[in-house]
């Protein structure tokens, strides 16, 4: 009698590609989202108040790269969310080596004042919001959101203090 001939599984390429096809974008999944999450910025929950005449900017410290963040940030810009009774300008800059709270002289507490996009903000440096309003009122400012990249990180988190501004007429 003859002997029968052996049996094979046949691997079935598909499976096989569709295995690759879903471990692959399982691992692009797994590094988009680490590149997007980066960790939180510490937050406050005191607001940061002043007040200042019709036509007189003030500027705010409200969020100061102390020594708890020992981290290495590229600014990429700093969204700012104001509620305002009336017209007001509000322009967040970045104060290097140096820190405040409340001022309308900057420039007595800061090396330099500069813009945010595209700049490293390091230990000692302060994110800023100049004022400026025409006429009385009161402006809410919610905290600032930072827009950053951190290695191969990127994000946009919440930082610093919330703040609220009273101007007041001349």
């Amino acid at each position: 009698m003859d002997q029968p001939e052996p049996l094979f599984v046949a691997h079935r390429p598909r499976a096989r590609l569709a295995i690759t096809v879903v471990g692959v974008a399982a691992g692009l999944g797994a590094v988009a989202w680490y590149v997007h999450s980066p960790a939180p910025l510490p937050t406050a929950e005191e607001h940061v108040v002043a007040s200042t005449p019709a036509g007189v900017p003030v500027h705010l410290g409200v969020f100061a790269a102390g020594t708890e963040l020992d981290r290495s940030l590229t600014l990429h810009g700093v969204r700012v969310e104001v509620d305002s009774e009336m017209p007001v300008e509000v322009e967040p800059l970045l104060c290097r080596g140096g820190s405040f709270r409340v001022t309308t002289d900057p420039g007595a507490f800061c090396e330099e004042l500069v813009g945010t996009e595209d700049e490293a903000l390091g230990n000692g440096d302060t994110v800023v919001l100049r004022v400026s309003g025409a006429q009385p009122g009161t402006v809410s400012i919610a905290r600032v959101r930072l827009a950053f990249g951190e290695g191969v990180q990127r994000g946009v988190r919440p930082a610093g203090a919330p703040s609220r501004v009273v101007v007041l007429s001349r």
